[in-house]
């Protein structure tokens, strides 16, 4: 081999070989429709058999592409009209949520005075466990302590926390995002991925109460507890109220509110609807004033004055993107709200007004009433346990119980870092609807990321052969939200 031939052998192996340690993060766009487990969880293949034998993948059949239609699924449950939980059952659920697992929160009864060490020690804390942490900014570099201290610490304002807090409260009048620290500059745990903010905790909508605890030194950011979730909201996004005026604006009886049930609803100040003001998400709830003709409905509205109080106004919202009073807990409703988001961008924490695999979950049950609690992990202990595995657990074991115990429509399947709502089996496989930005396949060097980065519905041996392993692999539980 001449000299020249080996020097352009040496390049091709050297960048061959370190592609993998590019600046650049190369991922791999998926398929509209996902591929179905092809090995009907054989672990005894290797990831080179599984590999291999995906590269004979053939186009979806009929019965895959129908799978994207929640009537696919509502035709093969054993009984989709049936009410798995009436209203008082559904009350009782949310209670055992927030009084016996403590995940939620009642804004409206927490008129009781605050610890300000409690509040100045959940600061520290959280600034702690960041700091343990190696994180990168939008420039790509890591992020200096004196970030942490010279920046978030000093706008925490420690020093004007009192040794007892009087709540304040509010009305969240523009969709906002909920930060871990005061600041709208974003941390990353991956250099350039800049759809996963770590500071980013969550998002609330119109009409969302919250107890206002603290504001920052710099006069912009006001410390919230909302019922599922605390953060630093941005002073503009809040009407502050009295406690008397959050009383009021929630619906005082079950007759006379709405839920949002599409994706999202439109919201606006005018009965022409020409006067956009914004739009709130599924499961958003807003008392109804009256029924403008059989399109819309005049709701009560949370507006903002200039001095920072509420100001209670008038909005505009369709009838064809709402549902009066809350939809019965039946399968077929909860699988054809889940469907009006298939699709729907995957937002991490709520980013670009979007949901996550959590709020996703949230947002479907909270038309017919469950309010669930706002990460992942608090809702694997939401309702009732059927299953419980370790990683030794046999796949085809977790088939069979999903198979015989699984409920679609009402049974959450939780994974570490990720939660899944169950939709039904298909020829011995587990199918699920969720939200996720994408998933990992077999690489010869390394794994193949493959983005979806929005709502699908996929088999459970999704990212079988990866590293990481399937969905099925993950699975830690099966819960049902029923008796």
């Amino acid at each position: 081999m001449s000299r020249f031939s080996q020097y352009i052998l040496a390049i091709v192996l050297f960048s061959f070989f370190n592609m993998g340690c590019a600046e650049d993060r190369l991922y791999y766009t998926a398929p509209s429709i996902l591929p179905t487990s092809f090995l009907s969880v054989d672990s005894s293949k290797s990831s080179k058999e599984i590999h291999r034998q995906k590269q004979n993948w053939q186009p979806a059949s009929p019965a895959e592409r129908m799978m994207k239609r929640p009537g696919f699924w509502i035709s093969r449950h054993p009984s989709p009209d049936k009410i798995i939980l009436n209203s008082q059952e559904i009350l009782q659920l949310n209670s055992n949520i927030q009084n016996e697992l403590k995940l939620t929160q009642d804004i409206i009864q927490s008129s009781a005075a605050y610890s300000g060490q409690k509040l100045r020690r959940e600061f520290e804390g959280t600034l702690e466990s960041f700091l343990k942490r190696k994180l990168y900014a939008d420039h790509w570099s890591g992020f200096p302590e004196a970030f942490f201290f010279d920046e978030i610490q000093s706008n925490f304002n420690l020093d004007s926390i009192p040794a007892v807090i009087k709540p304040r409260y509010g009305l969240i009048v523009h969709y906002a995002n909920q930060r871990f620290f005061p600041t709208n500059q974003g941390l990353y745990a991956q250099k350039k991925d800049i759809d996963f903010d770590e500071i980013q905790n969550s998002s609330l909508d119109v009409g969302i109460p919250v107890t206002v605890l603290h504001q920052s030194k710099d006069g912009q950011w006001l410390y919230t507890v909302s019922s599922s979730s605390s953060g630093w909201v941005p002073v503009q996004d809040i009407a502050l109220c009295s406690l008397k005026e959050l009383k009021n604006f929630n619906h005082p009886n079950f007759e006379n509110f709405l839920v949002v049930t599409k994706s999202k609803a439109d919201i606006f100040l005018d009965q022409k609807l020409t006067e956009y003001y914004d739009y709130a998400r599924m499961g958003s709830e807003f008392v109804i004033q009256n029924r403008v003709n059989q399109n819309i409905v005049a709701v009560h509205l949370p507006l903002r004055k200039e001095d920072g109080r509420l100001d209670l106004s008038t909005g505009y919202i369709q009838t064809k993107d709402i549902h009066e009073g809350y939809w019965p807990y039946t399968a077929r409703h909860t699988i054809g709200q889940a469907f009006e988001l298939l699709n729907a961008p995957y937002g991490w924490g709520g980013m670009y007004g979007e949901q996550d695999c959590s709020a996703f979950l949230q947002e479907i049950f909270a038309t017919i009433g469950i309010h669930l609690p706002r990460n992942s992990s608090a809702q694997a202990q939401a309702g009732k346990l059927l299953e419980q595995f370790d990683k030794n657990f046999l796949l085809k074991k977790k088939l069979e119980l999903l198979s015989t115990e699984a409920v679609g429509g009402a049974t959450i399947l939780p994974l570490k870092g990720h939660i899944m709502l169950f939709l039904g089996m298909v020829d011995g496989h587990a199918y699920a609807i969720h939200a996720t930005w994408g998933y990992r396949e077999h690489g010869w060097l390394r794994d193949r990321v493959r983005v979806l980065n929005r709502v699908v519905v996929s088999d459970l041996s999704l990212g079988e052969g990866s590293r990481k392993g399937s969905l099925l692999h993950r699975l830690l539980s099966i819960r049902f939200l029923g008796k």
